[in-house]
């Protein structure tokens, strides 16, 4: 039996994930994922203008351990309405006009790497549209439970009168762990797979 648990207040819906918890995540015990810096500015989101352009942008993964570690990476659709963020398949909206350079990044002892991200923007939007990159390693097992850390990376796509900086250059790297944490956006998700049956957990 599948139970999903995320900080805040998460149900599982649909196959979709919903938290009202704020956008705004915690990296995982072994592995983090963010939004790369523009030039020296820390970025929460990937955020740009929705005027047409194609924008190319970045994430950055990161290896906590000295073990290595391997982070399928992938797009989400999202919406947020009433306080709730809801992630689902990325068919609809600005998922649908999202890639990534890569799907799977595998990181040596305390490595880090980005990510493209290639975002085609819409045009004349008159509200924000939202997307994520999500992530998520290995299961870590503890006991009877497998349990799966997902974190997921907000992209925004703004009305054109909220502009915000392209992303122009790759950061500094080092020391990134310790800054890391502070700039992350998203949510860690843990997917609890039992490996007997039990009661669901509400």
């Amino acid at each position: 039996m599948k139970i999903r648990l995320l900080a805040g207040a998460l149900l599982a819906a649909a196959g979709a994930l919903v938290w009202s918890a704020p956008a705004q995540a915690v990296q995982t015990d072994t592995w983090g994922l963010a939004a790369a810096p523009a030039g020296n500015a820390q970025r929460t989101t990937l955020t740009h203008p929705a005027n047409g352009s194609t924008v190319h942008d970045d994430v950055v993964v990161y290896n906590r351990t000295a073990k290595p570690i391997a982070v399928h990476l992938y797009v989400l659709s999202t919406n947020y309405a009433n306080g709730v963020y809801q992630f689902g398949k990325p068919d609809t909206g600005l998922a649908a006009d999202t890639s990534l350079g890569a799907s799977h990044v595998e990181l040596g002892p305390h490595q880090v790497v980005e990510v493209p991200v290639t975002i085609r923007m819409p045009r004349g939007t008159k509200k924000t549209m939202l997307a994520g990159v999500g992530g998520e390693a290995a299961p870590i097992n503890h006991g009877v439970l497998s349990i799966e850390e997902q974190l997921v990376v907000l992209i925004k796509a703004t009305p054109p009168s909220h502009l915000a900086p392209l992303h122009l250059s790759a950061p500094d790297v080092a020391g990134w762990g310790a800054a890391a944490a502070a700039m992350l956006a998203g949510v860690v998700g843990l997917t609890v797979r039992q490996k007997r049956h039990s009661p669901r957990l509400v």
